[in-house]
């Protein structure tokens, strides 16, 4: 966000402002200086204002009547989140595994292309891709 010198109103600092957005740094001043003393930013609060203030009360009626779930898919829901997660893919996010075999140490790392390397392949430096990794002993 800029607070320099402006040639027009700038209505997204202008919002941040009226929403509380700037209390307590120093924008919040820069913008109360310009609501005060700058016609056009003057005439842009005005007219904001009031919109922000309808914005508001039409999110807050549209949310007052939320449907009420249904209670099988409550149940359902309920059920699948309290359920122990078992994965059916050993690496659903293209994770590939190699093993060093003078160690023993399994490192595991996502492939550049994001599909699983098998054999002695690495991808970079350490079979990671950069990504951190932790060997495992076999």
């Amino acid at each position: 966000m800029t607070t320099g010198r402006f040639e027009e109103v700038d209505l997204d600092l202008l919002a941040d402002y009226l929403g509380g957005v700037l209390d307590g740094t120093p924008e919040e001043a820069v913008v109360a200086r310009l609501v005060a003393e700058d016609a056009a930013w003057a005439q842009a609060e005005a007219r904001l204002a009031p919109a922000l203030s309808a914005v508001g009360a039409d999110l807050a009626a549209w949310g007052a009547d939320a449907p009420e779930m249904p209670s099988d898919v409550a149940d359902r829901i309920t059920a699948a989140l309290a359920a122990p997660y078992t994965p059916t893919d050993p690496s659903p996010l293209g994770l590939a595994q190699t093993t060093d075999e003078q160690t023993g140490v399994t490192q595991t790392g996502v492939s550049r292309s994001g599909v699983s390397r098998s054999g002695d392949e690495r991808v970079g430096e350490g079979g990671t891709g950069g990504l951190p990794h932790r060997g495992v002993p076999r």
